[in-house]
């Protein structure tokens, strides 16, 4: 089964967890209560990361909208567009029902598996849709 083909709509979010190393967002974890087992999320080497969060909430959140996709990103770093390049990243997207937040994350490579037994959604890293 392949990320965006995943349906977390109304799914519960039961944490969110950003490991950085160096100053950076290596690793952005989020877990999520799906079919009667934890899955979790896992974006690794993330360019970006943009979390608009409402924290005042009683209770759980749970997943409104959910999408995946891949993007290119162009760096112009020359006035030579031969010199310039260009960056394939993952993006997955999510906006929360109860507080309205919204989740953005650009990273190089993301992956789900359960969180019990460890046993992976898909064999390697999610790659093109």
């Amino acid at each position: 089964m392949d990320i965006d083909k995943i349906d977390l709509y109304d799914k519960k979010i039961i944490s969110i967890n950003i490991v950085s190393y160096k100053d950076f967002f290596n690793i952005i974890n989020i877990k999520v209560e799906y079919q009667d087992d934890i899955l979790i999320i896992q974006c690794k080497d993330c360019y970006s990361a943009k979390i608009d969060s409402n924290m005042y909430i009683s209770g759980y959140d749970s997943i409104r909208f959910f999408s995946a996709e891949n993007i290119l990103i162009k760096q112009e770093i020359s006035k030579y567009p031969q010199k310039n390049i260009s960056i394939p990243l993952k993006k997955v997207y999510f906006n929360l029902n109860t507080s309205n937040s919204n989740i953005e994350i650009l990273a190089k490579n993301i992956i789900c598996y359960y969180e019990d037994g460890g046993q992976m959604i898909k064999e390697k890293y999610y790659g093109m849709l």
